[in-house]
């Protein structure tokens, strides 16, 4: 199951064991009966899997609402020949930061169809925005990163602004979450499709 998520405001980043948690939680108050014996099955046989949440880029007018999705850069370990081969530095220090690829270059990487020497060689041919690596370049105004908000505190007595304190989270243009639900046990998809609805209207965490 695939559940993408359009931030309004700023977003905090979500990982797989907060999202368990957040969905745990809403289970709890829709289901109190049966979160005792979800948590329970998780030791043995996990009723279901959720991976972390990662970017995705849309545009309500953009190709009937096409999706594109981002998975983190793949990690692999360095072969002799490549590190002998020469890069431009620029787009070598530049390729350090990217954070996430578009889908169809992750699947070529897992593979084999296409090397991180074949994506340098030819780096010039890739559009790199915000740490995100893409075939090509759309016609989208993104924008994704963090972002913090100052805000202050008022004594409800005095009236008068006590602190300062600040909020943190990632900020999103024209993007958005997605995440990934497998399910080992079917019977749980419409509890986790219930709770999900349910953390829609109050929220992940803060």
């Amino acid at each position: 199951m695939l559940i993408y998520l359009k931030p309004l405001s700023i977003f905090p980043e979500l990982h797989s064991d907060t999202l368990f948690g957040a969905i745990t939680y809403a289970i709890s108050q829709l289901y109190p009966e049966k979160v005792d014996e979800m948590v329970k099955s998780f030791e043995d046989e996990p009723p279901f899997i959720i991976s972390s949440t990662f970017p995705f880029i849309f545009k309500e007018d953009f190709e009937n609402g096409k999706k594109i999705k981002f998975y983190p850069k793949i990690i692999f370990p360095q072969k002799s020949k490549d590190l002998e081969e020469k890069y431009h530095p620029k787009d070598f220090k530049e390729y350090k930061k990217v954070k996430f690829i578009e889908e169809n270059l992750f699947f070529d990487l897992l593979k084999g169809k296409l090397s991180e020497s074949d994506i340098l060689r030819n780096y010039n041919q890739y559009t790199f925005i915000k740490g995100l690596l893409m075939r090509e370049s759309y016609n989208i105004d993104v924008n994704f990163g963090e972002n913090i908000i100052p805000n202050n505190s008022v004594n409800r007595i005095t009236n008068e602004t006590e602190g300062i304190f600040y909020t943190s989270g990632n900020e999103f243009k024209n993007m958005g979450l997605f995440f990934l639900v497998e399910f080992m046990d079917e019977d749980y998809k419409p509890i986790v499709k219930a709770a999900i609805k349910f953390l829609k209207d109050r929220g992940f965490g803060k």
